[in-house]
């Protein structure tokens, strides 16, 4: 388990959310909640382009820090 900033590129699934209730629920509203696949398409100064469920939503570093992961092969 490690944080999504960690992930260059490729497919993961979500674990868990840390960080306060206001970061913690306006992420899941986003649909970052444990069991959900996501694909990292890009990474751009630190900002990551996210594909999660049928949308691309764009996070910065200090969003994605708080969403852990485990990387899918």
């Amino acid at each position: 388990m490690y944080p999504l900033t960690m992930l260059e590129q490729g497919k993961a699934r979500v674990l868990h959310i840390t960080g306060n209730d206001k970061a913690r629920i306006r992420l899941e509203d986003l649909g970052f909640v444990p069991g959900q696949e996501i694909l990292v398409i890009n990474r751009i100064h630190g900002n990551m382009i996210i594909k999660i469920n049928d949308s691309r939503i764009a996070l910065d570093e200090s969003s994605a820090i708080h969403i852990l992961i485990e990387e899918e092969k």
